[in-house]
């Protein structure tokens, strides 16, 4: 790639790092709500559950079909696992 940039293009020089991808475990559970099932992301470090997010395109389903706003159905899925979760903003 670096040669492909110096032979077609006008730079004079490229800089390259090399990089690390540090990445939480994670894990997966199904929550049943009164709106049907929501699949559930849990990040786990060490082992231990540290955050948790609902599938956005099951909840976005879930409200298209029941008529109710997408916040409704993270709260549910918050109601139903009795913990928080994180909602996209």
């Amino acid at each position: 790639l670096t040669q492909i940039l110096l032979r077609e293009t006008t730079t004079l020089g490229v800089r390259a790092h090399d990089v690390r991808r540090y990445a939480a475990g994670r894990a997966q559970r199904t929550v049943a709500t009164a709106f049907g099932p929501i699949r559930v992301k849990v990040k786990l470090l060490d082992g231990v559950e540290v955050g948790a997010k609902p599938e956005y395109e099951d909840c976005r389903r879930a409200a298209d079909a029941h008529g109710v706003p997408l916040r409704a159905i993270y709260a549910a899925v918050e109601q139903c696992q009795g913990a928080t979760v994180e909602t996209v903003a």
